[in-house]
């Protein structure tokens, strides 16, 4: 069984796969028959992707949030004039902050539950290097090499467990990704 965390998870992986650490080592300086030579490019990439379409996005969403209000309230105005009208006569009746509350409720339901006001974090990108290089990378040189680039083809071909420990980053879990667990790689943002 091999377990790796960050720059341990990228060791684990070859030596499970059956890459010497003498061949990893012969990656760094070019010398390696069988590997393309890992260069800094491949493992600090800037995200360029996200440094430029998250604060665009941030910006699509703070401009169209007033108007999806505005638009929410004209969409749901048949199933809310009633309690509006109910509450503004009760209010005209008797102008109590209490009445004006119970006037607006239903107003305020509508805007509070069918959008959320964009955050300035969404502008932030995810981190400040792009992994895409260095996972094709990877690929790559296990492919050429005709070495498995999969947990459970790993665990079939060469009875070996691969379990790699990551931090989900938005919520600060715990993942972990080997033959017999169930995580969804590919997620979609949520920006």
């Amino acid at each position: 069984m091999y377990v790796g965390v960050s720059a341990g998870a990228f060791i684990a992986s070859h030596i499970a796969a059956g890459v010497s650490p003498e061949e990893l080592l012969k990656t760094l300086d070019g010398s390696s028959e069988h590997f393309e030579q890992l260069s800094p490019f491949h493992l600090y990439w800037p995200n360029f992707q996200e440094f430029i379409e998250r604060p665009f996005a941030y910006l699509y969403r703070r401009m169209t949030y007033l108007p999806g209000i505005f638009y929410d309230s004209l969409t749901s105005m048949p199933r809310l004039w009633q309690p509006l009208r109910d509450g503004f006569l009760k209010f005209c009746t008797e102008p109590t902050y209490s009445n004006a509350e119970t006037m607006l409720r239903p107003l305020a339901k509508i805007i509070y539950s069918s959008r959320t006001m964009p955050s300035i974090s969404e502008m932030i990108p995810s981190g400040f290097f792009n992994g895409n290089r260095l996972e094709k990378y990877i690929r790559n040189n296990l492919e050429r090499n005709y070495l498995p680039n999969s947990f459970k083809v790993l665990k079939k071909e060469r009875g070996k467990s691969l379990y790699i420990i990551a931090t989900e980053l938005d919520t600060a879990d715990r993942v972990i990704f080997g033959p017999d667990e169930k995580n969804d790689l590919v997620r979609e943002p949520t920006w």
